[in-house]
């Protein structure tokens, strides 16, 4: 195998852990929820207050995708600088700010399609796109558990 497919092998593999499987998971909603916000409002008058929801969204899917590699390629030799840090206290606390940026994102967007786009064509794509990052936060929770679990004083996380 060369270097790409073993790459590739490793991340896969990954993904089909329970701490890959949650990541991925908030990955997609986030991506996707964020996705349908950007297309559906992007010139929709009364639809750029939706810029609170979609960074909220594009924080949390662009976070869980670099942990999501660093994670899986964690000993790769290219990747040395990133042994240096403490990932169990970064872990936890960047998983804290993306539960309550999801909690902000979800509920600002229900809010508002509620509010600004009540009985419209439209709304059905906001309430989807805002609830996609809403439930984002019940796997960060249990990320967020798990992180706090195997790591109670900040040290060094083997996952």
């Amino acid at each position: 195998m060369c270097n790409i497919q073993l790459a590739f092998h490793t991340l896969l593999a990954f993904c089909f852990t329970l701490q890959g499987c949650t990541k991925l998971l908030t990955f997609l909603l986030a991506f996707v929820g964020t996705l349908i916000l950007e297309i559906n409002f992007d010139r929709i008058e009364g639809g750029n207050l939706y810029g609170i929801s979609i960074f909220c969204g594009n924080w949390i899917w662009v976070y869980q995708f670099f942990t999501l590699i660093i994670f899986a390629w964690k000993w790769n030799e290219w990747m040395w600088p990133f042994k240096h840090f403490n990932w169990g206290r970064t872990e936890w606390s960047n998983v804290l700010i993306g539960i309550v940026l999801a909690l902000v994102g979800g509920i600002f967007g229900i809010l508002h399609t509620a509010y600004k786009f009540n009985n419209k064509v439209i709304e059905k794509e906001g309430m989807a796109g805002s609830i996609m990052i809403l439930s984002c936060v019940a796997p960060l929770g249990f990320v967020w558990w798990q992180a706090k679990r195997l790591n109670p004083r900040g040290g060094e996380v083997s996952v």
